[in-house]
């Protein structure tokens, strides 16, 4: 899906970029154009360096959750697809570059590349469950989440 930034005085007009990012690219991409400081924890990197046509930071891994079947995850990482069934165990790889439609999982032809990349995406999902717990208990601390922050992630279903 395609992500539209405009950024103060119109600067990087027309600028296209082919990268992948991911929705965690947005808070620190909002910073970043504000000036203002990130958080140690913040997960994402800011956009700006791409837009600014600045190298490419080294390809990252690109994870998402299937929003109906929350027990299933998706890694894209370079021309490989993984989708993992967390109740099941069971993954699919998709070569995107042979198979841009994704049609033909491949993943009993590269299992090195399936087991990579599944260690990749637990340790994904490890952190984020973590990351979760510190925000629910209030392990991090005010100056990176206040209460009335959270109480307002709360509200709109981020945090529980």
């Amino acid at each position: 899906m395609p992500l539209l930034i405009k950024l103060p005085r119109n600067e990087r007009a027309g600028t296209r970029v082919a990268a992948t990012v991911e929705t965690v690219d947005y808070l620190p991409t909002v910073l970043d154009a504000a000036g203002a400081p990130q958080p140690s924890r913040l997960q994402g990197h800011s956009l700006l360096p791409l837009l600014r046509g600045e190298a490419a930071r080294a390809q990252q891994p690109s994870f998402g959750r299937d929003k109906l079947d929350r027990q299933c995850f998706t890694l894209r990482l370079g021309q490989w697809t993984l989708i993992h069934h967390r109740d099941t165990g069971g993954s699919e790889l998709y070569d995107r570059l042979d198979d841009p439609g994704e049609q033909t999982d491949v993943a009993d032809r590269e299992p090195e590349q399936v087991e990579s990349m599944r260690a990749t995406l637990l340790g994904i999902v490890r952190s984020n469950r973590r990351l979760k717990s510190e925000i629910a208990t209030g392990q991090i601390g005010a100056a990176v989440l206040s209460e009335d922050e959270a109480a307002k992630l709360r509200a709109i279903g981020y945090v529980e």
